[in-house]
């Protein structure tokens, strides 16, 4: 029984030295190992063969977990590191920010075609009523003037609903959205709190903004680092990942509140910072804020 703990300990050992192939000498590591116990236990004479095959078993399955452990390591390693690249992608970053330039530019069509329409209507149905009951012309005109100046702020309001795009806020103002009240209430234009193997270019800094979240809806709302944006004096600028907790994805109940921080590689001579809110909602809304 000892000379079989030894040959399979040996056979074990040898065969865990080779990479992948190595993950097969589990079984005859474990029978070598059971072996060697099971003559250690009768006390025999050949118990010197027994620990050495018990040892070289358990070599063996100390090189398998450390392959394991490589293996599950560099997966995670490879998927950040491309995404990180996937983010600095100019043309994956121009293709988004050419779909949403064309529907910033629908949704001010629309809006700008449809006020127009409503005015009308409304000033001729007001117009007609006045005419069928009777009233002159002075009546008219004047009922006319003041539909018209009601319709007027109606359209004010309508723009001011529908110009969620138009609007910037400054650091500590709320913006609300869809039921989300959103704050930034502090920044940081020259972050240093990153890993000390980030990778920072030359002539460029890193951006942090913390921000306080507030579901005033009756829905869970989502919220996660990637409905953020950075905008550098008009440029799109890459998510910085190099930070301990930089990422962050939560289904916010209603009535709660969370605070986050997201980062963001600039070039330091940046003169106008502007970080860009879309929260995961039916409607297409968009917030921004202004850091510097």
């Amino acid at each position: 029984m000892s000379i079989a703990a030894l040959v399979l300990g040996i056979f074990s050992f040898v065969i865990s030295l080779i990479p992948i192939i190595g993950l097969v000498s589990i079984i005859p590591a474990i029978t070598s190992i059971v072996l060697a116990i099971i003559d250690l236990v009768k006390k025999s004479k050949t118990k010197g063969i027994s620990i050495t095959g018990l040892i070289l078993s358990g070599l063996a399955l100390l090189i398998m977990i450390v392959y394991v452990v490589i293996a599950s390591i560099m997966p995670l390693h490879f998927l950040d590191n491309n995404f990180s690249s996937l983010q600095s992608n100019s043309i994956f970053s121009n293709m988004i920010e050419n779909n949403k330039t064309e529907d910033n530019n629908t949704s001010h069509n629309s809006n700008d075609q449809s006020d127009p329409i409503d005015i009308n209507n409304e000033n001729n149905i007001d117009i007609g009523n006045n005419v069928n009951s009777g009233n002159n012309f002075n009546n008219i005109t004047n009922n006319n003037g003041n539909n018209t100046n009601t319709n007027n702020n109606s359209n004010n309001s309508t723009g001011n609903n529908n110009g969620w795009r138009n609007n910037v806020y400054a650091k500590n103002e709320t913006a609300t959205v869809d039921g989300l009240k959103v704050t930034c209430v502090s920044a940081n234009t020259n972050f240093q709190g990153y890993h000390e193997y980030a990778n920072i270019r030359s002539g460029y800094t890193v951006v942090k903004a913390d921000f306080q979240f507030e579901n005033t809806s009756t829905n869970n709302i989502y919220i996660s680092f990637d409905d953020f944006d950075c905008h550098a004096d008009a440029e799109d600028y890459d998510y910085f990942y190099s930070v301990d907790n930089a990422t962050f994805a939560v289904s916010l109940p209603s009535g709660d509140t969370y605070q986050a921080s997201v980062y963001f590689l600039v070039p330091s001579n940046s003169n106008r910072i502007v970080i860009e809110f879309e929260p995961n909602t039916l409607s297409d809304r968009e917030i921004r804020f202004t850091i510097q």
